[in-house]
C-alpha cells in the first residue's frame, strides 16, 4: 500500500460491533500539515480505538501577573481612549509622558518609602494589579492504550497501528540530497495534524464531553514488556504491546463569549493608532532614503585648463 494513500485501522478487532452495541470510542484522523498553523484536508490515516482509563480530562491555564501600579495605570485608559482615536496625537507621546511621569512619581516616593515607614510605620501603596498576560501553554493529552492481540491479524493490526503512528510523528526530509547519505537533505517537513474525537455508540461526537483542538504528537512511547515480563507468541508478536501517546494542540481555546462593542472599539482604536503610527515611520524612512546621495553622484570633479 502506498504510504500517501489513506489507511483505516481499529482496535480490538471487534471494536465495530462493540459500538453496534451502544460502545463508546475515540477516533484519531491525522492531516498532512501545510505548516505550523495551516492543516490540509486530505486524510492520511484514520484509527478508531477504544477509550483508555484516564482519557477523559482536559484542564486549562491562563497567565496573570502582579503589575506595580497597574491600578493606577487602569484608572488612566478612559483618558487615554480618547486621545488614541485622535489621528494628531501619537502612540510615542501619550506613552513616553505616560511613562516619564511614572518614573517621576516612583523616584518621589522611593525617597519618601524609607521616612515614613521608621516614622509613622506606614509603607506606600504600590497599586499593584492582577494583570492578565493572555493564555497559558497550549494544552497537552495523554494517551495510554494496552493491546493484547490474540491472532495473527490482531498481531499486524497493532503494529501496523503503532507504525503509523510513528510515521505520522516523524519529520519528512525534504529537498534534493547533497550527497548519496540520505540525512544530508536541507529540511525537515512537518510533521502530521491530529483532530481527536470522542465518538457514542452511533458514530456521533459526544456532545457531554470536552473539544481537543487541532494537535501534534509530541511524544510517543512503545513498550513491549510493561510488567516487566518478556514474551511472545509463537509467530514472534509481543503477547502485550503498550503505546503512550502525548498530542499538543496548536491553537488556543478561546471563550464562546464575544466581547462587547465597547471592547471592540477601544481594540479596533489601538490597531488603527498603531498601524498610523507603523505607516508614519515607514513613510519617514523613504523620505530620509530619497535624501541620501549615492557615493559618486550629485557631485562633479574639479577641472583645470592648460
Amino acid at each position: 500500500m502506498p504510504l500517501s494513500s489513506s489507511v483505516n485501522y481499529n482496535y480490538p478487532s471487534d471494536l465495530g460491533d462493540r459500538v453496534g452495541g451502544g460502545q463508546h470510542y475515540m477516533l484519531i484522523e491525522s492531516f498532512e500539515s501545510r505548516n505550523a498553523v495551516d492543516t490540509g484536508t486530505t486524510v492520511k490515516s484514520s484509527i478508531a480505538l477504544y477509550i483508555p482509563p484516564n482519557a477523559l480530562k482536559t484542564s486549562f491555564t491562563q497567565n496573570y501577573e502582579g503589575l506595580e501600579g497597574g491600578a493606577l495605570k487602569a484608572s488612566t485608559g478612559a483618558g487615554l481612549e480618547n486621545l488614541l482615536t485622535d489621528g494628531r496625537v501619537s502612540m510615542k507621546g501619550i506613552l513616553g509622558g505616560v511613562v516619564g511621569a511614572a518614573q517621576q512619581t516612583g523616584a518621589k516616593l522611593a525617597n519618601k518609602a524609607a521616612f515614613l515607614s521608621a516614622g509613622f510605620g506606614l509603607a506606600t501603596n504600590s497599586h499593584t494589579a492582577l494583570v492578565y498576560r493572555g493564555p497559558g501553554e497550549f494544552r497537552t493529552h495523554d494517551f495510554t492504550f494496552n493491546f493484547f492481540p490474540k491472532n495473527a491479524t490482531d498481531a499486524t493490526t497493532v503494529k501496523n497501528i503503532i507504525s503509523e503512528f510513528q510515521r505520522g510523528m516523524l519529520p519528512q526530509l525534504a529537498g534534493t540530497q547533497i550527497n548519496s547519505r540520505r540525512l544530508s537533505s536541507p529540511f525537515f517537513k512537518s510533521p502530521r495534524h491530529y483532530r481527536i474525537k470522542f465518538l457514542d455508540g452511533s458514530g456521533s461526537k459526544n456532545q457531554y464531553l470536552f473539544d481537543i483542538k487541532t494537535s501534534v504528537i509530541t511524544s510517543m512511547n512503545v513498550n513491549h514488556d510493561p510488567n516487566s515480563i518478556v514474551s511472545f507468541h509463537n509467530d514472534g508478536s509481543p503477547v502485550q504491546s503498550q503505546l503512550t501517546l502525548t498530542f499538543k494542540e496548536i491553537e488556543y481555546v478561546v471563550s464562546d463569549e464575544s466581547p462587547s462593542v465597547a471592547v471592540t472599539q477601544r481594540a479596533n482604536a489601538v490597531v488603527q493608532q498603531a498601524n498610523a503610527a507603523a505607516q508614519r515611520e515607514r513613510g519617514l524612512a523613504q523620505l530620509a532614503a530619497d535624501r541620501q546621495v549615492a557615493p559618486g553622484q550629485g557631485f562633479s570633479s574639479p577641472t583645470r585648463d592648460f
